[in-house]
């Protein structure tokens, strides 16, 4: 996963950016949509093959800024996939740091790995408190992630290998005084 697919130098132009989703993905129906996010609109583009969801693509500057991978016949170098367990991702990246999403998010744990900077998992969370986390997910709170299974992962292609994730759409991370990973 490190080439980012160039997809318009303009992607103001919806025409010419569905065309160019096409060409990545040939045979996928491309659908666009608008996605709402703290009272903003931005567009997206669903990729599929039938009936199943495989990407959403977030274009940005010509370039696909997010990808969310929601096949399972992605699968990532390590051998991690949708539907892999929270226990999986941790054996085989490393340490993780996980916050649970807010608003539109409520409901889903986003997790990521210092070693893989660019990739975040998220996982459905079911505390059965019902809270919303904006410190990281720690003790009885992480425990909640026990047996969860990856629901899709979000590729951000342009991450700098080595620095800190920004916080995924709708996560409440308070990070103010800690330590960078």
């Amino acid at each position: 996963m490190s080439a980012v697919p160039s997809l318009h130098p303009d992607v103001s132009d919806l025409s010419a950016l569905v065309a160019r989703l096409r060409e990545l993905f040939p045979g996928a129906q491309v659908t666009p949509r608008v996605d709402k996010s703290e009272g903003e609109s931005f567009e997206s583009f669903d990729i599929l093959r039938g009936d199943e969801a495989i990407l959403r693509v977030y274009p940005a500057g010509g370039v696909a800024s997010a990808i969310e991978i929601h096949s399972d016949k992605y699968v990532l170098e390590g051998g991690l996939a949708v539907g892999s367990a929270f226990e999986e991702l941790e054996r085989k990246r490393g340490p993780v740091e996980c916050f649970g999403g807010a608003e539109e998010n409520a409901g889903k744990a986003f997790c990521s790995s210092a070693s893989q900077p660019g990739l975040v998992f998220v996982f459905p969370l079911h505390d059965p408190r019902g809270e919303l986390y904006a410190t990281p997910l720690d003790g009885d709170r992480r425990a909640a992630l026990a047996g969860q299974s990856i629901a899709f992962i979000i590729w951000s292609p342009e991450a700098p290998v080595g620095e800190p994730e920004p916080p995924p759409p709708g996560a409440v991370p308070e990070r103010s005084g800690e330590a960078g990973p």
